[in-house]
């Protein structure tokens, strides 16, 4: 997944989506992401750190209403680094992590897509690699169904 130019290695700089609820939105631009959080609200199949996503249908997935029924992803720019990437069901989180804290990668990419027919994950474990482009603030609208 990383690319070299000539002897210079990119950052693999991506956009990505990330699924959250308005206020947790506007804490995360007010003072970043907070990695003592994650998966505090959603599972931690790659480990406990910063998860994102190719696909908005993905984020939306982990995206939660506030009282108005609003619904919150942030669109950010990551710094994905060298990516551990990983194909397995059921990955050990452990390694991952420790992968990408102590040894020679910067991210995890999970592939849902090829194991599950989903969609990638990304997951990073350092806020710094991380800045919030834009917010996006949705209802969800159903289509009613015919009688």
């Amino acid at each position: 997944m990383s690319s070299k130019s000539g002897s210079q290695q990119r950052g693999n700089e991506w956009y990505l989506f990330h699924g959250t609820n308005p206020e947790a939105a506007a804490a995360i631009c007010a003072s970043d992401f907070k990695v003592s959080r994650a998966g505090s609200s959603t599972g931690t199949l790659y480990g406990k750190g910063l998860y994102f996503a190719e696909s908005i249908t993905k984020a939306d997935e982990y995206a939660k209403p506030n009282a108005e029924g609003r619904y919150a992803v942030l669109l950010c720019r990551v710094i994905g680094g060298r990516v551990n990437y990983t194909d397995e069901v059921t990955p050990d989180p452990e390694a991952l992590v420790h992968s990408c804290i102590e040894g020679d990668f910067d991210s995890v990419c999970g592939d849902r897509e090829k194991t599950r027919g989903t969609y990638r994950e990304f997951v990073l474990f350092d806020s710094e690699d991380v800045y919030v482009e834009y917010v996006i603030e949705y209802k969800r609208k159903y289509k009613k169904e015919k009688d």
